[in-house]
């Protein structure tokens, strides 16, 4: 039983180190000028996948309502009420997803009115916000998991 509560300890802090690692924090230019993003790298998924991907985890995760905007080739988040990050207050997200290799790979700023978060500015709020984009990244390997394991037909050999 020790072992087991090692070795499940041990894989979580490995998964955990893996996933901290996919993101980084970048000065990238989007609609509204230049600014630090939460940059994640989304191997195996293709931008629409992604895209709608991020659509349905702000949406479920954390009751926040994600458009697409044709004219920016960003998706928009009005007012958004993560307690931990905007600390009371309502704040905007800009998300970005281009290609990247075999995959795809998203950008997201977060405008807390006035000034957007950066790691240096906010760090206790920049912590939630690399939190929120980790469930991302668990989310996106969940969806890809899901398409690689549906069950096959089986040949039976005579």
């Amino acid at each position: 039983m020790k072992t087991l509560s090692l070795f499940i300890g041990l894989l979580l802090t490995v998964a955990t180190t893996n996933l901290a690692a996919q993101t980084t924090t970048e000065r990238k230019t989007m609609s509204e000028g230049v600014y630090e993003a939460i940059v994640l790298a989304l191997p195996d998924l293709n931008v629409k996948q992604a895209g709608d991907l991020w659509e349905t985890y702000t949406d479920k995760q954390y009751d926040i309502r994600t458009k697409y905007n044709r004219k920016t080739k960003e998706y928009f988040s009005d007012d958004a009420s993560v307690a931990a990050i905007g600390k009371g207050n309502t704040f905007d997200m800009y998300a970005a997803i281009e290609e990247k290799g075999k995959g795809a790979q998203i950008s997201v700023w977060y405008n807390l009115g006035g000034a957007y978060l950066s790691a240096k500015e906010h760090p206790d709020r920049f912590l939630e916000a690399e939190k929120m984009m980790i469930g991302f990244a668990l989310e996106a390997a969940r969806e890809k998991f899901a398409w690689t394991s549906l069950p096959r037909k089986r040949t039976w050999s005579k």
